[in-house]
């Protein structure tokens, strides 16, 4: 009687593993999950900076005088949630790259208050 209680015992110890390693899978991949929408919503954000800053320097700063600025706050926004996304994750996250962490966590320094667009001799 013995015996085949200590199988059942063991058989039931094992499945409780097994089902906390699923249970921390699938954890894992949540935060995988979050971290690629971040990812999209920063890349996201900076290419609209990119096309806002193309249109703003092609029109010699006469156009996106407004938007520029206030998608630089956007782009600012997603990249601060991004890093602290990644800070408050960084145990569960794979292969984080030292190498791009001060670009993500430094501050921009972008001078928004006096937006200028002058062109290079070769474009006048």
């Amino acid at each position: 009687m013995a015996v085949p209680l200590l199988g059942m015992g063991w058989f039931a110890v094992n499945d409780a593993l097994d089902r906390r390693a699923d249970a921390t899978r699938a954890d894992e991949l949540e935060v995988l999950v979050e971290l690629s929408v971040r990812t999209g919503n920063l890349l996201h954000e900076t290419q609209k900076e990119r096309g806002a800053t193309a249109v703003f320097l092609a029109s010699g700063g006469t156009k996106f005088q407004v938007e520029l600025p206030a998608q630089h706050v956007l782009t600012d926004e997603a990249r601060a949630s991004f890093a602290t996304f990644v800070e408050a994750n960084s145990d569960t996250i794979p292969h984080r790259s030292p190498a791009a962490s001060p670009l993500l966590w430094r501050r921009s320094s972008r001078p928004t208050s006096s937006l200028r667009a002058s062109s290079p001799p070769s474009f006048r």
